[in-house]
């Protein structure tokens, strides 16, 4: 045993077969009275020992002296950031020796420069010299470990992780004026990013799942639905296996992750995923356009297999999954969430509007395949939500001919007065309708009256009054349209 005499006169015993040079005792000395090696001077009959010198077990004591940090200038501060940024370690060591404390006093710190930049052996470093692990360093208040996650240093996080950071905040307090509860975490940014094998780090050692955070300047999340909102399927396997909530409400419109998955997000990003897509395919490369997928169906499936609330209403206007996906045109969606029993007759958002009736309000391609799925699923062909119209007249309004099909052919309109002949009177207005919106300018004066004023008659007039000013594939296609209704029509219909 290698004997070390402390300055208070304790005397600490060290196996020899734990040490080599002088270097190795001042780390087992570290481990046994917590002070930095970098703090500590070995002396062995006056001399110092430098930490490369080779111990004999001739030495049968040593003395240890702990030394205080030293002061330093900006200057010199600054000096150890920039050696933590280059990466230089034996530039940390040295001034680490002075020694020099390893923290600043504000602003960026080594550590935080280190875990930033991905450094890992100079972040093993600024630990073992006990270096503040949760300091807030800049960049908002974020801790070394938050900027860690930030760049997907997965060793960095290890380190941090094993050294007792605070996986679960960003900052200590108030720092540069942004709140506690205001700042993101490291899940949150790994969640943000797409850095799985971060997310798997931090869940190892048990990190709230679903703590809030801000992943933005004003955007508040948890971490489920920023990976939901980002399209990292991935990532949301990952935290529904750990057991994140997929129904708890986040952000200033209270949304949910399946509200966010099923609604804008979803369509930017898969228009976004296809742009790369063509941006590379014009560039000359070869793509695998699966790569470019859009994932948010997949998550979508995910958190339904999870037990995501289908029906859950979101926000203060009470939007629905469904609702969001019509709204945005996803078709995909809705046809899944169709398929795992949403109620399909549930209304939604400002004034209460039904699925069907946001749908056929539509004048986008989607809204035929739409309407479609929801008819399918037995939704209700006569209320739509809005004031004074019905699916099928806001369907006939948006020029939307194909809609309107799949709502006479799905019984709409039969409540109509006037029996069989009065049902046929109904169809043919709306079809009329339909046809004069596709006409141009024209027609858009008559859609400026009321929907309800005009008589199948009067209707079917004026579509004949518009299409004197169209195209002759438009005369074509509304020539068959009329020839087909009028074949259908009752004997006591009595319409020209």
């Amino acid at each position: 045993m290698l004997s070390v005499r402390l300055a208070s006169g304790q005397l600490l015993e060290v196996p020899w077969e734990l040490l080599r040079d002088a270097r190795s005792l001042k780390q087992q000395l570290q481990h046994a009275s917590g002070l930095p090696r970098f703090r500590q001077r070995l002396l062995y009959q006056d001399a110092v020992l430098e930490d490369p010198e080779i111990l004999v077990e001739s030495m049968s004591e040593l003395q240890l002296v702990v030394l205080p940090f030293c002061s330093v200038s900006v200057q010199q501060k600054a000096a150890l950031v920039d050696a933590a940024e280059l990466g230089s370690i034996s530039e940390v060591e040295e001034i680490l020796q002075r020694p020099q404390h390893p923290d600043s006093e504000e602003g960026m710190t080594a550590l935080g420069m280190a875990s930033f930049k991905g450094k890992a052996e100079i972040v093993s470093l600024l630990l073992e010299a006990k270096a503040d692990k949760d300091k807030a360093c800049g960049f908002r208040g974020a801790t070394p470990l938050v900027l860690a996650s930030t760049m997907g240093h997965e060793k960095v996080v290890q380190l941090l992780l094993a050294a007792g950071a605070d996986k679960d905040n960003a900052c200590n307090a108030h720092a540069d004026g942004i709140d506690r509860c205001q700042v993101t975490t490291p899940l949150g940014m790994a969640s943000k990013i797409g850095y799985v094998k971060v997310a798997c780090l931090l869940l190892r050692a048990r990190v709230d799942t679903d703590k809030v955070c801000a992943t933005d300047t004003d955007q508040f999340t948890t971490p489920l639905g920023v990976a939901c909102f980002e399209g990292h399927a991935e990532l949301v396997r990952v935290l529904l296996d750990a057991g994140a909530s997929t129904n708890q409400e986040f952000g200033p419109n209270n949304t949910t992750p399946l509200g966010v998955a099923s609604g804008d997000s979803s369509r930017s990003a898969a228009h976004q995923n296809m742009e790369l897509a063509l941006q590379l395919m014009r560039a000359g490369h070869q793509v695998d356009l699966s790569e470019f997928s859009d994932c948010h169906v997949e998550i979508v499936r995910m958190l339904l297999e999870a037990g995501a609330n289908k029906n859950m209403p979101f926000g203060p206007h009470g939007l629905t999954p469904l609702g969001e996906a019509i709204s945005h045109r996803r078709v995909d969606i809705v046809k899944l969430l169709l398929a795992a029993s949403t109620d399909v007759n549930q209304v939604f958002g400002p004034g209460s509007k039904s699925p069907l009736g946001v749908a056929c309000n539509s004048s986008h391609v989607e809204a035929v395949e739409i309407v479609r799925s929801l008819l399918e699923a037995r939704a209700n062909a006569e209320v739509s939500g809005f004031p004074g119209a019905t699916p099928l007249e806001l369907a006939s309004s948006r020029g939307q001919l194909s809609v309107v099909r799949l709502l006479l052919a799905a019984g709409a309109g039969r409540s109509s007065s006037g029996g069989a002949a009065g049902c046929f009177s109904s169809a043919l207005k709306h079809v009329a309708i339909a046809l004069c919106s596709k006409i141009g300018s024209y027609g858009q004066v008559f859609l400026g009256q009321p929907r309800r004023a005009a008589s199948p008659k009067v209707a079917l007039k004026r579509c004949f009054d518009c299409l004197l000013r169209a195209d002759g594939a438009t005369l074509k296609r509304t020539y068959r349209e009329l020839a087909v209704l009028r074949t259908r029509a009752p004997s006591d219909s009595n319409i020209p």
